[in-house]
């Protein structure tokens, strides 16, 4: 059995996985929430994946380090993939790909670009969240301070928000390329190879279905990447470094060398239920539908060895009370918050109130996660 514990609201992550898996392996996974960690009592053989490490609050993530050692210390029959407290976050990991040589650029929390040598030209995004850019590349001091200022006005608090250096690995004719891969265990599988003239490249984005991006000549070469998997070793090494197990790795490559934008331990497959996608049929999609059926052959191989096991019996765990009363509270607490956002979703969807609405949409998300560690 492979048990992935990811925070509650994103559980449908790993449904989209199981729905993408056939019935012999999706039999084989479940999903379970950090707040299930107080209630779940035991675990089955094979492996725990420990996901949303740069999301989580404080309080999951103490529960999440309790089980962790709990089951290291009672059982080898049961692999663990990310320590919720070792694996690296977004800026850490940034900042020791840079002072190991692997990154050319940094990245500075808002207190402390003031002091620092910044290089210019700069982009926000939270902290923790996969949200990507909040802002356009910003080429001065005044107009960096001018987009913070304006981004709390919108509710993003102080905190949660990153100021990274661009790097800009597009080639002569101004194309970006991005990569991904995904590690699962041993495995690491390259997923795809995305293009576009932005240097916000977008997997999903939709596109006039011209072809002028994904010729003949890029869909193979999105084919060889997922055939020849060459960046491997280097790829092994980041996350060595990040000490993840799973999660998925985007980055660029500017003259020869990789350049890591960020691994997230909790990765879509698919969109939330509801979303329809309104470029399902793109001709771009169809004609990249063959790297994608490579990546999920891969992915089953790799799922399917990882769940594989000679055990048998449950590993029991138990949270202490230190750890299980806040965690209860944060719970009810997440649902009293969660019934204030559905609230909210009724406000007449006018311009005005529109921007209220996310406000305080932002303001609730941020009042009931804990201060990340960054």
């Amino acid at each position: 059995m492979i048990t992935f514990i990811a925070p509650w609201d994103q559980l449908w992550i790993i449904q989209n996985i199981k729905d993408r898996l056939p019935h012999n392996l999706s039999d084989k996974v479940k999903a379970i929430s950090y707040h299930d960690l107080r209630r779940i009592g035991s675990f089955e053989p094979g492996a725990v994946i420990f996901t949303g490490l740069g999301v989580i609050t404080n309080q999951q993530r103490g529960a999440g380090t309790e089980v962790y050692k709990q089951i290291f210390e009672k059982s080898d029959s049961i692999s663990l993939l990310n320590h919720p407290e070792k694996s690296l976050r977004r800026l850490e990991l940034i900042r020791k790909l840079h002072k190991t040589g692997i990154n050319n650029f940094l990245a500075y929390k808002t207190d402390e670009y003031p002091s620092a040598s910044v290089t210019y030209p700069v982009f926000v995004r939270e902290t923790r969240r996969h949200s990507g850019s909040l802002s356009d590349l910003i080429g001065s001091p005044d107009k960096l301070e001018e987009a913070i200022k304006n981004l709390k006005k919108s509710g993003y608090p102080s905190d949660d928000l990153l100021i990274v250096e661009f790097c800009d690995t597009s080639d002569v004719n101004g194309l970006y390329r991005k990569y991904s891969a995904l590690k699962i265990g041993d495995a690491i599988i390259p997923r795809y190879l995305s293009l576009g003239y932005n240097w916000v490249v977008k997997e999903n984005e939709p596109d006039p279905d011209t072809g002028e991006l994904y010729d003949e000549q890029k869909i193979q070469d999105e084919l060889d990447y997922i055939h020849n998997n060459p960046h491997k070793e280097e790829l092994q090494k980041v996350f060595t470094l990040a000490n993840i197990d799973y999660g998925r790795i985007d980055y660029g490559v500017k003259d020869g060398k990789l350049q890591v934008w960020e691994i997230n331990t909790l990765p879509t497959f698919g969109q939330p239920p509801g979303f329809e996608k309104p470029f399902r049929s793109s001709t771009r999609r169809k004609a990249r539908e063959t790297a994608k059926e490579l990546f999920y052959e891969e992915l089953c191989g790799a799922i399917k060895a990882l769940g594989e096991t000679n055990f048998s019996g449950k590993i029991p765990v138990k949270l202490p009370k230190s750890i299980s009363r806040p965690l209860a509270r944060e719970e009810r607490k997440q649902k009293f918050v969660d019934a204030a956002v559905k609230l909210g979703e009724k406000i007449p969807r006018i311009p005005f109130l529109n921007d209220l609405r996310t406000v305080i949409k932002r303001k609730l998300r941020s009042k009931n996660e804990s201060a990340p560690k960054i």
